[in-house]
């Protein structure tokens, strides 16, 4: 499974990369603007923090045509670009003649299994399911990507299941059991993966026996 941090944030994003675990970034137009800064130079920056992860970065124009010039700019950006286009109707001939150039493509904001078979017929890289939202909509947004990725299976799509909108350390579980491909998740979420209170106070028994024990030459 690969793991995509969902942030624009890139000192953060340098801080995680320390871990090996980030296989790239997902970014949106709400992510860019609360860092403030240039976009092109927070692209720039996290492609040389992260130089071989991917990068997906979304569209910011609407009018069809001027979402296919961007998207043909934002592809050039670095090889690891993915772009990032909204599930739309009048954006599938767009997102059709990218797919055709072998521009990587994102479809982003999908929360229907029916969405996700138009975008996966086109041959689309990621297709993300926006569980957080789902559920914050009262639907079982877990329940949707699994149907989504039966869908892939069953049909041997080439498109990949990206969980997206992951809001708990729960949602990032359910979404390994139902076998996606990929998810993205904000920092905060990332950082409760690895904490567990047994295990703290597991390390904290050990500390507490070896210190009260015969320290010896071996271990220090």
């Amino acid at each position: 499974m690969k793991i995509f941090l969902d942030s624009a944030d890139y000192k953060k994003i340098a801080e995680y990369a320390q871990t090996g675990l980030i296989d790239g970034v997902t970014i949106n137009p709400s992510l860019l603007k609360a860092q403030q800064e240039s976009p092109l130079k927070i692209v720039r920056e996290i492609v040389r923090v992260l130089p071989e992860a991917e990068i997906n970065l979304q569209v910011t124009e609407h009018e069809p045509h001027k979402v296919y010039e961007q998207a043909r700019v934002i592809a050039r950006l670095t090889d690891t670009m993915v772009v990032k286009i909204p599930c739309c109707a009048q954006y599938l001939p767009v997102i059709a003649q990218l797919i055709q150039e072998d521009i990587p493509v994102n479809v982003t904001l999908v929360f229907s299994l029916s969405q996700a078979l138009e975008v996966a017929k086109l041959g689309v890289n990621y297709i993300s399911v926006f569980i957080g939202r789902l559920f914050d909509n009262g639907i079982d947004g877990l329940e949707i990507a699994s149907s989504v990725q039966e869908m892939l299976d069953t049909y041997s799509y080439e498109s990949e299941l990206l969980v997206a909108s992951i809001r708990t350390k729960e949602q990032v579980e359910g979404s390994i059991l139902l076998g996606a491909d990929a998810i993205t998740m904000p920092p905060e979420v990332f950082n409760e993966l690895v904490d567990h209170p047994l295990s703290q106070a597991g390390i904290e028994k050990f500390s507490e026996d070896w210190q009260q024990g015969p320290h010896n030459d071996l271990l220090g």
